[in-house]
């Protein structure tokens, strides 16, 4: 959400001031005492900060992580219960840590498929279409 914020103060300038934002949410935000005054603290002190995930790496990295896939782990094994906001929130963790993101790669090569658009390669420079059969 901040991202996007950001990226709209960039088109719109309307100069905004995200530990002021965020502040403005712990009014009556369930989040109020646990997770916006760190997030307004990570803003605080890197103004530039390109993704809050940055700033809380040590955390993300430690054992946080390995407990968050356990538990969706844990809930989606003992239930039948539907979580899908929890499932993309660590989609997003994981495609974060990754060094090449093996979706866009997918998306490439759809495009491709369906386009011709090209797609470049991590092995060889330059870039390259390939005689995909007709799809039927």
């Amino acid at each position: 959400m901040f991202q996007c914020l950001r990226e709209q103060d960039k088109v719109h300038k309307f100069g905004l001031n995200l530990p002021a934002t965020i502040a403005t949410f712990r009014a009556g935000c369930i989040l109020k005492g646990y997770l916006l005054q760190p997030m307004t603290k990570a803003f605080e002190d890197d103004k530039d900060l390109p993704n809050l995930m940055c700033a809380f790496h040590k955390e993300i990295n430690g054992s946080g992580i390995k407990n968050y896939r356990e538990a969706i782990g844990e809930v989606t094994a003992k239930s039948s219960v539907s979580i899908p906001v929890l499932s993309a929130s660590l989609i997003y963790v994981n495609t974060m840590a990754q060094e090449v993101l093996k979706y866009g790669q997918l998306v490439s090569l759809q495009r491709d498929v369906f386009g011709r658009h090209g797609f470049e390669r991590a092995d060889k420079e330059g870039k390259f279409n390939h005689d995909w059969p007709e799809m039927q």
